[in-house]
C-alpha cells in the first residue's frame, strides 16, 4: 500500500535477470506508466524495452487505486503503509568466517516499515560525522574514500542480495512475528544482530 501518490506520478519497473552465481543481475529491460491514478492494465501486459530499444517480451501488471482518506491525506508522497515484509539472505560464506553457530549460517534481514517517511523526511539527510575517523575514510574525498566506499556497497550487496537458494521472505503481524521468523537463530535461538550505524546512499 502506498498512500498520497500525486496525480502526475509515474512508475519505472525494470526487470533483471537474477543468477545466484553472479554478484550483479543481468538487465533484461523496463517499462513506464504515466498514469498511476486510473489506471488500466493491457490485455497484453506491459512490453519491456531493453536495450537499444529492443523489445524482450511483456510484464503483467495490477495497481488498484482509491481515494486518500483524510485520517492519510497529512502523510508525505509516497508513503508506504504495509504490509510489514521481510526477507531473511542465509549467507554459508560469511557463516564459515564469523563461525556464529554450529551451522556456519551468517543471516542478514531486510524489514518494510510502515509509515517509515513520517519520522524519517525523505529529503531530509543528515551529514555524516566529520569528526568520525571511520566515516572519514569512507566518505571522504580521495581515492581511498572512494575505493572503500565501492567495497563496503558490494559487500553489503552480497550481504543483503537476495538469492534463489538460500533466501526466505515472509509478512510480519506482530511483534511476536519479529522475534521467531527473523531475529531468532534457528539453531541457538540466541539473538545477535549487527547494528550499523550509517546508511550509505
Amino acid at each position: 500500500i502506498v498512500r498520497n501518490i500525486p496525480l502526475n506520478a509515474k512508475l519505472t519497473v525494470k526487470i533483471y535477470d537474477k543468477d545466484d552465481e553472479k554478484i550483479f543481475d543481468d538487465y533484461i529491460g523496463e517499462f513506464e506508466i504515466l498514469n498511476l491514478i486510473n489506471y488500466h492494465a493491457p490485455p497484453k501486459g506491459h512490453q519491456i524495452i531493453g536495450l537499444l530499444n529492443y523489445p524482450c517480451g511483456y510484464f503483467h501488471l495490477s495497481i488498484h487505486s482509491i481515494r486518500s482518506s483524510e485520517e492519510t491525506k497529512h502523510l508525505p508522497s509516497y508513503t508506504f503503509d504495509g504490509p510489514c515484509r521481510y526477507s531473511r539472505h542465509n549467507s554459508f560464506a560469511v557463516g564459515r568466517l564469523t563461525m556464529l553457530n554450529a551451522d556456519c549460517v551468517y543471516s542478514t534481514w531486510e524489514i518494510n516499515l510502515r509509515r517509515i517517511s513520517v519520522f524519517f523526511k525523505p529529503q531530509q539527510k543528515q551529514h555524516w560525522n566529520t569528526k568520525y575517523k571511520a566515516a572519514q575514510t569512507i566518505f571522504g574525498h580521495g581515492p581511498t574514500s572512494l575505493a572503500s566506499l565501492a567495497a563496503i556497497k558490494l559487500a553489503h550487496k552480497v550481504l543483503y542480495g537476495r538469492t534463489l537458494k538460500h533466501h526466505e521472505n515472509g509478512q510480519l503481524t506482530d511483534a511476536d512475528d519479529l522475534w521467531k521468523l527473523v531475529f531468532a537463530d534457528r539453531t541457538t535461538q540466541c539473538i545477535k544482530p549487527c547494528i550499523y550505524t550509517y546508511v550509505i546512499d
